[in-house]
């Protein structure tokens, strides 16, 4: 019994407490020339605040830009809302 309350001790200590991630979807096209987004973060986060923003690409996003010949060019932002 005393391990589940280590490690529910432990686990609540590992995430970050205030902070909640939101992914955004970015469609580009024609090598990156055309499309886009602006992405305001008062309209993502309720704080109005991000603590980090990351533009990232999966698998599938090289994928579909591969078989396309680069005329779609799919991104995600990960936007960490500081929500304290």
């Amino acid at each position: 019994m005393p391990w589940v309350l280590a490690s529910a001790i432990l686990l609540g200590c590992a995430g970050e407490r205030g902070v909640r991630e939101r992914e955004i979807s970015v469609h580009r096209y024609v090598f990156g020339a055309f499309g886009g987004a602006s992405v305001d973060v008062r309209d993502v986060c309720a704080s109005g605040r991000a603590e980090r923003i990351e533009v990232t690409r999966r698998f599938w996003a090289y994928a579909a830009s591969f078989a396309s010949l680069g005329l779609y060019l799919p991104h995600q932002l990960r936007i960490a809302c500081d929500e304290r």
